[in-house]
């Protein structure tokens, strides 16, 4: 049996009842989908803003979420999985420190770059950026997945310019620029591509360089 979301309204009780049962919330940790992961990874939840990871209380709710989230990562959607790094990014943002979400969050990024390289497709802009990101504050992030094929898969052809695969394009030039700087140099960015660089991108480009570090993210490590 999978556990599905039922009604925003049910939030606060679905905490308040789980938290106080032990054995409800592993089953609930054990088997929720992507709604119920992002609740049990939320931040300044309640009345007062002051509930944080509510339903992960002892070490038994963090191996049973972490065996889920395996789960979750291999077989939920590309979007799906884009929004779980994203909440699991949430999350650790607001408590670098918590040494079970830092784990947690190396074994998300490890299982969907596996599931990246077994199935060869390209990600979206939007995946890219989440898996980048988490990984730019994991203490032990893996690799980064290969992303040539995404890149191929977005570069613009002749005739696109009217169209979202350029504006996709230029979404994930934006991300590489930010945490994959080497792989944009790699591919010859943006010396090869100038011919689809418009003249609203143009200062971006002339303020880039490769060769320069970036500079931290305010709030995240370097």
């Amino acid at each position: 049996m999978r556990v599905t979301w039922v009604h925003p309204s049910w939030r606060d009780l679905v905490v308040e009842h789980l938290a106080t049962d032990r054995q409800a919330r592993r089953d609930f940790l054990a088997s929720c989908e992507l709604h119920g992961a992002q609740l049990a990874l939320s931040t300044a939840g309640g009345a007062a803003g002051e509930r944080t990871l509510p339903l992960l209380v002892d070490d038994a709710d963090w191996d049973t979420f972490a065996d889920n989230v395996h789960r979750l990562c291999r077989d939920l959607g590309h979007d799906d999985v884009a929004r779980l790094l994203g909440a699991i990014d949430t999350a650790l943002d607001s408590d670098p420190y918590n040494v079970e979400l830092d784990s947690l969050a190396e074994l998300a990024l490890a299982t969907t770059r596996r599931r990246f390289a077994h199935e060869a497709r390209p990600l979206t802009p939007g995946l890219a950026e989440a898996w980048l990101r988490l990984a730019d504050i994991v203490a032990a992030a893996p690799e980064p997945p290969d992303l040539r094929a995404t890149w191929d898969a977005s570069v613009p052809r002749p005739g696109d310019a009217a169209t979202g695969r350029l504006r996709d394009w230029r979404a994930l030039v934006s991300v590489l620029r930010e945490y994959a700087p080497d792989f944009l140099r790699e591919v010859g960015y943006p010396e090869r591509y100038r011919g689809w660089i418009l003249a609203g991108d143009e200062m971006l480009v002339d303020r880039w360089d490769p060769a320069v570090p970036r500079s931290p993210v305010p709030g995240r490590s370097p």
